[in-house]
């Protein structure tokens, strides 16, 4: 009896665990279209969607052994970040840790319930998307439960991406003043796809820029560089049709996604995805195709590689990867050299240091930083409030 209850509801499970992944691809794409979800509205009701996919997906499977001390960390960080930004918003009377901002505000309106937030309000709403990251990964961790689920999950991200790059690179060429369904106020000239800040857009583009790549080199690994350069000559022993389609696919993806990255003229953006790549590319060089070579009996081999050439190898690739990213960054390092010292974020940092000197034990909330930061902020910055 039991074992014929247990056999019902394992396909039952695994249905379920379908719909919940699709519905959570779903989310994914969806969080990008209203501007990366920028505003407390759009990001309120994309969250709603995502917590209902964790809780379900919680009451339906547990985290596979591999990831099982991921998840728990996880949890553990996201349940201690909630909790104290709790703790931050909760007021009482003669709260040895309240803002004093309280306290000034006693001798007008007599005693009142002191908080560590200058805003509680402000901070209990910053839940939603202080968890919401935490959010996401658990529930990756819950419904991806194998090594082919997860690739599928990253196919898809890319999938997504390559609709997003597109739409950006048309925007950028031919309405330079359209934002997807909306007018384009900020950063005109640079692209930012379907959000509004470059740099936002930038950090979005490096990662698929470095996931991408990451699948090429997979592919090549697999089946050897030379078996694909003689797939493109059409010669003797290349690889596979498929798989060197899925080479030119993974790269025409890498590509466009570069690109991309680099019409942003996001520095911070386009330095930090030069960076992961290069490091990235230097970690594969180190390791090398050891996949690669096949021994004639259809078994692989791995030879033995003395210590100082992979460290050559991976310092080559880390130097080639640089110098090419960086001839291809020229407009944002031009930006650099002509803005020098006089970028605004110099002017800001002075002031964002004092806050934060001021601040340094126990905050002033988390998403008060609109509140605080005008009384610290320096006027010959020029940032309105």
């Amino acid at each position: 009896m039991a074992s014929n209850t247990l056999s019902k509801l394992i396909p039952i499970t695994a249905r379920a665990n379908l719909a919940l992944r699709w519905l959570f691809y779903g989310l994914l794409a969806l969080i990008l279209l209203p501007s990366g979800a920028v505003s407390y509205t759009a990001l309120h009701v994309i969250a709603i969607g995502f917590f209902f996919v964790a809780a379900f997906a919680a009451m339906i499977a547990s985290p596979p052994p591999l990831v099982r001390f991921s998840y728990l960390l996880a949890l553990c960080t996201a349940l201690a970040l909630g909790g104290w930004i709790i703790v931050q918003s909760i007021g009482f009377s003669g709260n040895p840790l309240a803002n004093p901002i309280w306290r000034d505000a006693e001798g007008f309106y007599g005693p009142l319930a002191g908080s560590i937030s200058v805003a509680p309000g402000d901070t209990l709403q910053g839940l939603v998307s202080a968890l919401l990251p935490f959010c996401v990964y658990l529930t990756a961790l819950l419904l991806l439960r194998s090594d082919r689920e997860a690739l599928q999950f990253m196919r898809a991200i890319l999938v997504v991406g390559v609709i997003i790059a597109v739409i950006g690179l048309v925007q950028f060429a031919f309405f330079p003043r359209a934002l997807l369904f909306d007018a384009k106020r900020f950063y005109i000239g640079h692209l930012t796809a379907v959000f509004i800040y470059h740099n936002a857009a930038a950090n979005y583009l490096g990662m698929l820029t470095i996931i991408s790549a990451g699948f090429t080199f997979n592919v090549l690994q697999h089946h050897g560089a030379a078996s694909f350069l003689r797939f493109l000559l059409g010669a003797p022993g290349g690889m596979k049709r498929r798989d060197g389609l899925r080479v030119l696919t993974y790269g025409g993806a890498t590509l466009l996604f570069f690109i991309d990255l680099m019409v942003t003229k996001s520095r911070a953006g386009i330095g930090s995805s030069i960076f992961g790549l290069s490091l990235m590319f230097a970690i594969l060089g180190f390791y090398g195709m050891r996949a690669s070579a096949r021994a004639t009996q259809g078994s692989y081999f791995v030879r033995r590689t003395p210590i100082w050439r992979k460290i050559a190898r991976a310092g080559i690739v880390l130097v080639v990867v640089l110098f090419v990213g960086l001839v291809f960054a020229q407009q944002a390092i031009l930006r650099a050299n002509i803005q020098g010292t006089t970028d605004l974020r110099f002017c800001f940092y002075p002031s964002l240091m004092r806050m934060v000197d001021d601040h340094w034990l126990v905050g002033t909330g988390f998403g008060t930083f609109r509140d605080v930061y005008p009384a610290y902020k320096n006027p010959a910055c020029g940032l309105k409030s």
